[in-house]
Parts: structure tokens; sequence; C-alpha cells
């Protein structure tokens, strides 16, 4: 496992920091304030396998607040609706595990679902990376009717300003490469990827800086209840 989240870890960053070798292939599909997304698709065994780099800004948070967030399963049904049911199959740490994910069916299209390692860590540079790759995995049963797609997907963000002088944001890169598998028409594939990523990211940054809020209201009240304490105590 350690091994293969390394070598996702290392194909992220070498995308990001260094570039591609086929950027020329790459080609802008949707464009709004805040967000860039770009597309470039190839055919491994006649099914289209569509890659695409959503470069985004999240504005109010941090890039561990980001990263925590895209890495917790119990968020994501807040932005990722594409998603049926997930649940763990190992956690070999805190920042590492494996997970089934059983996407909703798009018709006319099979059923489809994943086995992904997921793993989220700080890297020396302060940025913040998260990775999705896809693995096999002994405890992942599906139907007969659902296809296993494969994914490598990564998110890394990165902090720009600070909140003292309301400057605050995420810079964030979303890589994905996914081969939904078995039979998909190739243009509802690039269809679904240029309506659908936009959407996701968008409810992604909106969800993370609510939860963030809250949170830190929480720890305001707490804070606040503490001090009272501690004047009735004196």
């Amino acid at each position: 496992m350690e091994a293969v989240v390394e070598r996702a870890v290392a194909t992220a960053l070498k995308l990001v920091d260094e570039g591609d070798a086929s950027e020329s292939a790459w080609k802008t599909v949707h464009q709004e304030e805040g967000m860039v997304v770009s597309r470039a698709d190839c055919e491994v065994n006649g099914a289209v396998v569509d890659r695409s780099r959503t470069i985004c800004t999240v504005p109010g948070v941090c890039a561990r607040d980001v990263a925590a967030f895209f890495f917790a399963l119990d968020h994501k049904d807040k932005w990722d609706t594409s998603v049926e049911k997930i649940h763990t199959l190992e956690k070999h740490s805190d920042t590492t595990m494996v997970c089934h994910i059983v996407c909703k069916r798009i018709w006319p299209s099979a059923q489809r679902d994943l086995v992904v390692a997921s793993h989220v860590r700080e890297l020396a540079d302060g940025r913040w990376i998260v990775v999705n790759e896809s693995v096999q995995h002994t405890g992942a049963t599906s139907g007969r009717s659902v296809v296993r797609a494969q994914s490598s997907i990564a998110l890394l963000a990165k902090t720009i300003g600070s909140a003292a002088d309301g400057t605050l944001r995420v810079d964030m890169q979303y890589l994905a490469s996914i081969n939904p598998g078995g039979w998909a028409p190739a243009s509802v594939v690039r269809a679904l990827s240029t309506k659908e990523y936009p959407k996701v990211l968008r409810k992604l940054s909106s969800a993370c800086r609510e939860h963030v809020t809250i949170q830190r209201n929480l720890t305001v009240e707490r804070k606040l209840r503490v001090k009272q304490r501690q004047l009735r105590a004196a």
C-alpha cells in the first residue's frame, strides 16, 4: 500500500510542478471566475480514459482545511453527488485507508464502483495533498451488473494570504484520470466531466467553507464558556 501511495503522490507532484509531456493535448473545456477546467483523453483497450485538470480558488480557508475535508468520508455526501454509498475496507493509519465506493447509476450505462487507496499529507513546502488511487481488494464485492471503474485522483492545496487582512484563500489543483471500464459512450464520458467537475468542486468549496465556519464558531463558544467559568470561580 505504501508503494501505491508514494507512486500516486510522486506522479501528481510531477504533473503539477513540471507539467506534462503531452501538454499540448490539454484543452480548456470550462472557465468561470476562480476556476479553469482542462481535459485530455485517450483510449485504453477501446475505453475512453478521461483526464482532467481543474485549477480553482477557495476563499476564507487554509490548505489543511480543504485537504482534511476532502479526505474525510463523513463529509463526502455533502459535496459529491455521484456517490451512492461508501465504506472503509481497511484503515492503515489516520492518513491512509482503503475505501469501496459505489456510484449512482447513470442511464444507459451500467452502475460503477471503485476501490481506492486514499491518503492525505502535508508536504515539506507547506502544501497539502490528497490522493485517491485505484487498488485491488478482496473485501470489495459488488453485484454482477456493477462495473469496476479505475481512477487516479489528486488534490493539491496551497494556502495564500492570511486571515488577519482578509486575503486568506487556497489555490487548489484537482487532477483526475478516470477509466469507467465496460461500455460507456465517449461523448457521455466527455460531457459528464465537463459538466460535473465544476459542479462538484463548487460544492466542495462551499461545503468546506461552511464546515470551517461552524468549527470556528464552536471554538469561539468553547473559549467563551471556559472564560465564563474562570470568572465565576475567581
